[in-house]
């Protein structure tokens, strides 16, 4: 019997470099696309600090991207669960293009920052993880088609 596992876990702010985007696709599914850093400090052999800074696409399906798009916003320390997709596909100039991201199936905010004071009042799960996660996915576009929703994506 083959047996494999295909699970990631970060914990990471959201970063400047892909805000939270929330879009709805063109069959009505939500959709919420983000970046978020992790950062990994180390010593060097001097014992001098050195950051090591990973930018993770991040992609939140149904139900949970509505709620992730009001509760994950710039620079927000969040948990996320979920899986790793690669996605190929031929861009408009001819060119192969492949991306890697994290289909997160799970959530939880850890900003002690108020969720009123983000810009977008109304109460914060204060420890929130889905009774029912969203495990709907929409493949990426087949080979040799456009790259669908993927073509406006910046990272």
């Amino acid at each position: 019997m083959f047996n494999s596992l295909n699970k990631v876990t970060l914990i990471g702010k959201t970063s400047f470099k892909f805000p939270p985007e929330f879009k709805v696709t063109p069959s009505g599914t939500p959709i919420l696309r983000f970046s978020m850093a992790t950062t990994e400090v180390t010593k060097d052999k001097e014992g001098n600090k050195k950051k090591n800074t990973e930018y993770h696409r991040i992609v939140i399906w149904g139900k949970l991207a509505e709620l992730g798009e009001r509760f994950i916003k710039m620079d927000t320390l969040v948990y996320i669960e979920g899986k790793l997709r690669t996605n190929q596909y031929t861009d408009q100039s001819g060119k192969e293009v492949k991306n890697t991201e994290i289909v997160a199936h799970d959530f939880v905010i850890l900003d002690s920052t108020p969720f009123g004071e983000r810009g977008q009042g109304g109460a914060a799960p204060s420890d929130y993880r889905s009774s029912s996660p969203a495990r709907e996915y929409e493949p990426g576009p087949a080979a040799g088609q456009s790259g669908g929703y993927d073509d406006d994506i910046p990272f």
